[in-house]
Protein backbone atom coordinates (compact mmCIF):
# COMPACT_ATOMS: atom_id res chain seq x y z
CA UNK A 1 0.00 0.00 0.00
CA UNK A 2 1.66 3.28 -0.82
CA UNK A 3 1.75 6.04 1.60
CA UNK A 4 -0.25 8.88 1.43
CA UNK A 5 1.67 11.74 2.33
CA UNK A 6 0.55 15.26 3.44
CA UNK A 7 0.28 18.08 0.94
CA UNK A 8 1.68 20.78 3.31
CA UNK A 9 3.34 23.41 0.79
CA UNK A 10 1.05 25.54 -1.66
CA UNK A 11 2.39 27.89 -4.13
CA UNK A 12 0.84 31.20 -5.48
CA UNK A 13 1.74 32.50 -8.84
CA UNK A 14 0.80 36.29 -8.27
CA UNK A 15 3.39 37.82 -10.50
CA UNK A 16 1.07 38.17 -13.42
CA UNK A 17 0.53 41.77 -15.12
CA UNK A 18 -3.53 41.40 -14.95
CA UNK A 19 -3.96 43.17 -18.78
CA UNK A 20 -7.23 42.44 -18.64
CA UNK A 21 -8.14 44.46 -15.67
CA UNK A 22 -6.52 47.79 -17.18
CA UNK A 23 -6.49 50.50 -15.97
CA UNK A 24 -7.09 49.65 -12.30
CA UNK A 25 -4.62 47.01 -12.18
CA UNK A 26 -1.89 49.92 -13.50
CA UNK A 27 -1.40 50.57 -9.93
CA UNK A 28 -3.29 47.53 -7.94
CA UNK A 29 -2.52 44.20 -8.27
CA UNK A 30 -5.66 41.91 -9.86
CA UNK A 31 -5.11 39.73 -6.96
CA UNK A 32 -5.94 42.73 -4.73
CA UNK A 33 -8.57 43.26 -6.37
CA UNK A 34 -12.14 43.20 -3.60
CA UNK A 35 -14.67 40.98 -3.72
CA UNK A 36 -17.39 42.29 -1.85
CA UNK A 37 -14.12 43.39 0.99
CA UNK A 38 -11.78 40.99 1.07
CA UNK A 39 -9.34 40.86 -2.09
CA UNK A 40 -9.06 37.74 -4.51
CA UNK A 41 -6.25 36.50 -2.84
CA UNK A 42 -7.41 35.98 0.58
CA UNK A 43 -10.25 33.68 -0.91
CA UNK A 44 -7.29 31.68 -2.36
CA UNK A 45 -5.30 31.48 1.14
CA UNK A 46 -8.04 30.60 2.72
CA UNK A 47 -9.07 27.47 0.57
CA UNK A 48 -5.65 26.59 0.87
CA UNK A 49 -5.41 26.62 4.58
CA UNK A 50 -8.98 24.65 5.15
CA UNK A 51 -7.20 21.91 3.02
CA UNK A 52 -4.50 21.57 6.02
CA UNK A 53 -1.76 23.80 3.73
CA UNK A 54 1.18 24.42 6.47
CA UNK A 55 3.28 26.84 4.44
CA UNK A 56 2.17 29.63 1.76
CA UNK A 57 4.57 30.69 -0.99
CA UNK A 58 3.90 33.31 -3.14
CA UNK A 59 5.79 34.17 -6.84
CA UNK A 60 5.32 38.62 -7.07
CA UNK A 61 6.99 40.28 -9.01
CA UNK A 62 7.77 44.45 -9.55
CA UNK A 63 4.62 46.42 -8.26
CA UNK A 64 3.19 43.73 -6.41
CA UNK A 65 4.64 44.88 -2.82
CA UNK A 66 1.33 45.57 -1.76
CA UNK A 67 0.59 41.87 -2.04
CA UNK A 68 3.63 41.11 1.37
CA UNK A 69 2.16 44.24 2.68
CA UNK A 70 -1.71 42.80 3.04
CA UNK A 71 -0.04 39.61 4.46
CA UNK A 72 2.29 41.46 7.08
CA UNK A 73 0.94 43.90 10.92
CA UNK A 74 -0.17 47.50 9.84
CA UNK A 75 0.97 49.02 12.51
CA UNK A 76 -0.05 52.59 12.31
CA UNK A 77 -3.49 51.02 11.95
CA UNK A 78 -3.79 48.43 13.96
CA UNK A 79 -2.66 51.12 16.99
CA UNK A 80 -5.75 52.92 15.51
CA UNK A 81 -8.09 50.66 16.36
CA UNK A 82 -6.78 49.49 19.64
CA UNK A 83 -7.41 53.61 20.75
CA UNK A 84 -10.64 53.63 19.20
CA UNK A 85 -12.38 50.42 20.67
CA UNK A 86 -12.74 48.87 16.98
CA UNK A 87 -12.45 45.52 18.25
CA UNK A 88 -14.01 43.74 15.96
CA UNK A 89 -12.06 44.80 13.33
CA UNK A 90 -8.98 44.14 15.53
CA UNK A 91 -10.27 40.28 15.43
CA UNK A 92 -11.23 40.26 11.72
CA UNK A 93 -7.33 41.36 11.20
CA UNK A 94 -5.65 39.28 13.35
CA UNK A 95 -7.85 35.88 12.05
CA UNK A 96 -6.13 37.10 8.25
CA UNK A 97 -2.98 37.34 9.01
CA UNK A 98 -0.84 33.93 8.11
CA UNK A 99 1.11 32.84 11.47
CA UNK A 100 4.64 33.73 11.93
CA UNK A 101 7.11 31.84 9.17
CA UNK A 102 4.55 30.28 7.32
CA UNK A 103 4.64 32.80 4.16
CA UNK A 104 7.27 33.18 1.67
CA UNK A 105 7.36 35.77 -0.79
CA UNK A 106 9.87 35.76 -3.92
CA UNK A 107 10.00 37.95 -6.77
CA UNK A 108 9.90 36.73 -10.54
CA UNK A 109 11.91 39.07 -12.48
CA UNK A 110 10.36 38.42 -15.95
CA UNK A 111 6.77 37.30 -16.54
CA UNK A 112 7.72 34.12 -18.51
CA UNK A 113 4.82 32.10 -17.36
CA UNK A 114 2.43 30.05 -14.88
CA UNK A 115 5.65 27.15 -15.13
CA UNK A 116 8.06 29.48 -14.53
CA UNK A 117 6.33 31.05 -11.29
CA UNK A 118 5.44 27.34 -9.71
CA UNK A 119 -5.47 18.87 -10.49
CA UNK A 120 -8.71 19.85 -10.43
CA UNK A 121 -10.51 20.05 -13.38
CA UNK A 122 -14.20 21.26 -14.49
CA UNK A 123 -16.30 21.12 -16.87
CA UNK A 124 -16.68 24.44 -19.74
CA UNK A 125 -18.84 24.80 -22.79
CA UNK A 126 -16.94 22.96 -26.04
CA UNK A 127 -17.26 26.27 -28.22
CA UNK A 128 -14.86 27.72 -24.95
CA UNK A 129 -12.35 24.93 -24.71
CA UNK A 130 -9.90 27.48 -26.78
CA UNK A 131 -9.39 29.36 -23.10
CA UNK A 132 -7.94 26.67 -20.85
CA UNK A 133 -5.10 23.83 -20.30
CA UNK A 134 -7.50 20.68 -21.38
CA UNK A 135 -7.51 16.90 -20.26
CA UNK A 136 -8.06 14.02 -22.26
CA UNK A 137 -10.09 11.97 -19.80
CA UNK A 138 -9.20 7.89 -19.41
CA UNK A 139 -9.98 5.06 -16.18
CA UNK A 140 -12.06 6.00 -13.63
CA UNK A 141 -9.85 6.34 -10.68
CA UNK A 142 -11.55 7.05 -7.07
CA UNK A 143 -13.79 9.70 -7.81
CA UNK A 144 -11.74 10.55 -10.66
CA UNK A 145 -9.93 9.59 -13.86
CA UNK A 146 -6.80 8.81 -15.26
CA UNK A 147 -5.45 11.90 -17.58
CA UNK A 148 -4.69 10.63 -20.53
CA UNK A 149 -2.95 13.89 -22.11
CA UNK A 150 -3.13 17.76 -21.66
CA UNK A 151 -3.27 20.59 -24.09
CA UNK A 152 -2.52 24.32 -23.33
CA UNK A 153 -5.08 26.44 -25.08
CA UNK A 154 -6.15 23.85 -27.95
CA UNK A 155 -7.31 25.46 -31.49
CA UNK A 156 -10.99 25.12 -31.61
CA UNK A 157 -12.53 21.98 -32.44
CA UNK A 158 -9.46 19.97 -31.86
CA UNK A 159 -9.66 19.92 -27.53
CA UNK A 160 -9.57 16.10 -26.45
CA UNK A 161 -12.59 17.07 -24.06
CA UNK A 162 -14.40 19.91 -22.55
CA UNK A 163 -12.62 19.13 -19.30
CA UNK A 164 -10.03 22.04 -17.94
CA UNK A 165 -7.57 22.21 -15.03
CA UNK A 166 -9.39 24.90 -13.05
CA UNK A 167 -6.10 26.09 -11.27
CA UNK A 168 -5.04 23.44 -8.69
CA UNK A 169 -2.59 21.49 -8.80
CA UNK A 170 -1.04 19.20 -6.70
CA UNK A 171 2.23 17.99 -7.87
CA UNK A 172 5.61 15.76 -7.26
CA UNK A 173 8.86 17.94 -6.35
CA UNK A 174 10.54 16.45 -9.52
CA UNK A 175 7.94 19.70 -11.25
CA UNK A 176 10.86 22.15 -10.45
CA UNK A 177 13.65 20.10 -11.84
CA UNK A 178 12.06 19.98 -15.15
CA UNK A 179 10.76 23.72 -15.13
CA UNK A 180 14.03 24.81 -14.67
CA UNK A 181 14.82 23.40 -18.50
CA UNK A 182 11.09 23.94 -19.68
CA UNK A 183 11.36 25.69 -23.16
CA UNK A 184 8.94 28.26 -24.01
CA UNK A 185 5.35 27.22 -25.81
CA UNK A 186 2.08 29.15 -25.65
CA UNK A 187 2.41 32.62 -25.82
CA UNK A 188 6.38 32.37 -25.60
CA UNK A 189 5.88 31.85 -21.63
CA UNK A 190 7.28 28.45 -19.93
CA UNK A 191 4.09 26.23 -19.51
CA UNK A 192 3.19 24.40 -16.86
CA UNK A 193 1.09 22.05 -18.62
CA UNK A 194 4.38 21.46 -20.47
CA UNK A 195 5.96 20.20 -17.73
CA UNK A 196 3.09 18.46 -16.65
CA UNK A 197 3.07 16.46 -19.89
CA UNK A 198 7.17 15.48 -19.28
CA UNK A 199 6.46 14.58 -15.45
CA UNK A 200 3.70 12.80 -16.81
CA UNK A 201 5.77 10.02 -19.09
CA UNK A 202 7.30 8.95 -15.79
CA UNK A 203 4.32 9.41 -13.05
CA UNK A 204 0.49 8.94 -13.39
CA UNK A 205 -1.49 11.93 -13.47
CA UNK A 206 -5.35 11.58 -12.44
CA UNK A 207 -8.03 14.66 -12.40
CA UNK A 208 -11.22 15.14 -10.06
CA UNK A 209 -14.32 16.26 -11.63
CA UNK A 210 -15.07 19.91 -9.50
CA UNK A 211 -18.76 19.96 -9.42
CA UNK A 212 -19.01 22.80 -7.39
CA UNK A 213 -19.29 26.50 -8.50
CA UNK A 214 -16.76 28.77 -9.76
CA UNK A 215 -16.21 32.05 -10.79
CA UNK A 216 -13.12 33.43 -12.90
CA UNK A 217 -12.07 36.68 -11.30
CA UNK A 218 -9.30 36.59 -14.22
CA UNK A 219 -12.21 38.30 -16.21
CA UNK A 220 -14.41 41.09 -15.95
CA UNK A 221 -17.67 38.82 -16.37
CA UNK A 222 -16.32 36.40 -14.14
CA UNK A 223 -15.44 38.70 -11.42
CA UNK A 224 -18.59 41.19 -11.11
CA UNK A 225 -20.55 37.28 -10.93
CA UNK A 226 -18.56 36.74 -7.93
CA UNK A 227 -19.08 40.13 -6.16
CA UNK A 228 -22.84 39.55 -6.74
CA UNK A 229 -22.68 35.90 -5.96
CA UNK A 230 -20.68 36.75 -2.30
CA UNK A 231 -22.65 39.75 -1.46
CA UNK A 232 -26.07 37.53 -1.69
CA UNK A 233 -24.42 34.37 0.60
CA UNK A 234 -23.53 37.62 2.90
CA UNK A 235 -26.35 38.12 5.94
CA UNK A 236 -25.43 41.57 6.67
CA UNK A 237 -25.22 42.70 2.87
CA UNK A 238 -27.98 40.92 0.89
CA UNK A 239 -31.24 42.79 2.40
CA UNK A 240 -29.77 45.96 1.18
CA UNK A 241 -28.73 44.75 -2.33
CA UNK A 242 -31.20 42.03 -3.27
CA UNK A 243 -33.93 44.18 -4.60
CA UNK A 244 -31.76 46.95 -6.10
CA UNK A 245 -30.02 44.59 -7.93
CA UNK A 246 -33.83 42.89 -9.24
CA UNK A 247 -34.78 46.76 -9.71
CA UNK A 248 -31.94 47.08 -11.86
CA UNK A 249 -32.03 43.83 -14.17
CA UNK A 250 -36.04 44.76 -14.57
CA UNK A 251 -34.90 48.03 -15.76
CA UNK A 252 -32.89 46.73 -18.65
CA UNK A 253 -35.69 44.37 -20.18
Amino acid sequence: MVEQKKIRKAVFPVAGLGTRFLPATKAVPKEMLTVVDKPVIQYVVDEAAEAGIEHFVFVTGRGKAVIEDYFDIQFELEQMLRERNKNAELTLLAGLLPKAGTASFTRQQVPLGLGHAVIAVQECAPDQTHKYGIVGVGDTVGEGFKITEMVEKPAKGTAPSNFYINGRYILQPEIFDILENQERGAGNEIQLTDGMLTLAKSQEFSGYHFRGQTFDCGAKDGFILANVAFALERGDIRPAIEEPIKALIDGLK
